[in-house]
Formats: structure tokens, sequence, C-alpha cells
């Protein structure tokens, strides 16, 4: 008899799944095209990644002719692939190539046997707490005021592409689908927007559009304009916790039928470091978040279209 799994383990996968590149490394591109408006796109990402994530969680494929099969796995496989690439650039961003090719090997191995409940828990609480510490720093220090204050290149379509680009950060929900049971993955989806809400605020406060734009790291230079640098160890050490565990959420997400388990990671992890080598993160995060979207689609009109169920 297998032991069931407590809600509140099953909420601290989906979290620990879904905090990774889209909000550590997305908020620069994100407010690159939203500018200012950015905390909407961050609204219009969690409401169309929640009702992608909700309203294909509990669609399954086996039903669908061998062909639409085909063409879902190979979607599914290149978003996750990319989403997997963009989370081990974010760590060669923050820190080095290195140090981000160490924690792909650790993580496919970690991918390769169960994770203890106990650890997914300690690592969503810890990534949340650092997160938090970054917010109040952010505001806690008055922004620094340009002598001249440079132009908004906000705009509506730019809104609505950067949210495009920031619904990556809802995805890793599905790690909390479970037959017959929504409200784990709706929890998990409330949490993260406003944990993306709040980063995203802070750091726009703190640097304003054009800069935080141009940041490669937008959160260490958050903490960097608000000569807050004591603390960036422990936002290092975040990421790396953060972007381990969205990455180890990637990779066990993974299935083929007819391949084992162990070298199904193995390869997904070569992969990974290979992709991490020759793909900038920013354009593997922007591959992940379209891949993902159409992926989305794709289950959504598969699962719920007579003509195409048949």
């Amino acid at each position: 008899m297998s032991t069931p799994v407590r809600g509140i383990d099953v909420v601290a996968g989906g979290v620990s799944a879904s905090i990774g590149a889209g909000l550590f490394l997305g908020l620069a591109p994100a407010a690159s095209l939203a500018g200012r408006w950015l905390p909407a796109a961050v609204l219009i990402a969690a409401l169309a990644g929640g009702l992608a994530v909700l309203s294909t969680s509990e669609r399954p494929s086996e039903t669908l002719p061998v062909s639409l099969r085909r063409f879902g796995f190979t979607l599914g496989m290149l978003a996750r692939l990319a989403a997997a690439v963009a989370i081990a650039g974010t760590v060669a961003v923050y820190l080095t190539p290195l140090v981000a090719l160490v924690l792909v090997a650790v993580v496919t191995a970690m991918a390769a046997s169960p994770v203890p409940p106990a650890v997914v828990r300690a690592a969503a609480i810890a990534v949340l707490i650092v997160l938090a510490v970054v917010v109040t720093a952010c505001l806690a220090i008055a922004p620094v005021t340009p002598a001249v204050a440079p132009p908004d290149t906000g705009s509506v379509p730019g809104v609505l592409a950067a949210a495009g680009l920031l619904t990556v950060c809802f995805f890793g929900a599905d790690a909390a689908a479970r037959p017959g049971r929504r409200r784990p993955v709706a929890v998990v989806l409330v949490i993260v927007a406003l944990t993306s809400l709040a980063v995203a605020g802070a750091a726009l406060h703190q640097l304003g559009a054009p800069r935080l734009a141009l940041a490669p790291a937008p959160l260490r230079a958050a903490l960097a304009a608000a000569d807050a640098t004591a603390i960036e160890r422990l936002l290092i050490a975040g990421v790396v916790v953060a972007c381990g565990f969205a990455l180890l959420g990637v990779l066990r997400g993974l299935r083929v039928a007819g391949v084992p388990r162990v070298r199904l990671v193995v390869v997904s992890g070569v992969a990974t470091a290979l992709g991490m080598l020759l793909i900038e993160p920013t354009a593997a995060l922007a591959a992940a978040a379209v891949l993902l979207l159409g992926d989305a689609t794709f289950r959504a009109v598969a699962g719920r279209h007579p003509g195409v169920a048949r």
C-alpha cells in the first residue's frame, strides 16, 4: 500500500518546481517589453499560466491518435528541455558556468531516485524566505533618482509579450497536479503569483524599468542598487536552491514510454548541460515560454475537441 502524499508536500513540490529562471532571469527581458507596467504583465502571466495549468493538468493523452500523441510528446519534451536549459543558464549568470554544470550533475543524480518530502519542504520555505529578504531590502532603501528620467518603453503589446514570457513561472504548478484534486494546484499558483508580483515590484521600485531591463542578473542588480550587497550571498544560495529544485521538477516530469527512467534522466541532464553551454539563457527562456504555451494549448484542444479524440 502506497503512503498517501500530504497536501503540504504536494504544495511544496509545486512551489519548489515553479520558482526558477522566470523569476531570477526573466524580469529583465520582461521589463524591456512592459516598462513600468511590469506588475501588470506578472498578473496577466499568472492568469494565463494558471488557466493553462488548471485546464491541462488532468488531461490524459492516451486516448489521442498515435500521430497526435507523438506530436504532443515532442512538443512537451522540447518545452521542458528548453526550460531546463534556461534554469541551468540562470545559475551560470548568477555564478559561473562551472557551478551550473556541477548543479546539473547533482540534480540529475537526485532525479534518478526519490527525494524525501522534508527536503522539498525545506527548499520551498528557504527560497520563499530568501525572496522575502530581497524584497524587504529593495523596498527599505529609497531608490536613487536619476538626473534625467529615461523614457518609458512600456506599451500594451509589450505588456502582453512580457506576460507570455513570464508564464514560465507558473507551469511548475503541474508538479502539484493530482487526479480530482485541483486545490493544491490553485494554492501553488496563488503563492507563486504573490511571490512573483512582490519580487517584480521590488526590483522595479529599486532599479526602474530601463535599468532593470539592462541587468543580466536582475535581483543581484537590485540589491546592489539598494546598497544591500551584504545579503548577496544569501541571494546566491537562494538561486542555487531554487534553480536546483526547479530543474529537478523538470527532469522528474519527463516521461517516455518504454525508456527506463534513469536513462531518460541522464540523457536529459547531458542535453541540459550542452544546451546551457551553447544557448543564451534568455533565448532558452523565451523558447520555453513559447513551447510551454504551445504544449498547453495543444493538450487543451486535443483533450476537448471531439473530432480529435476519435
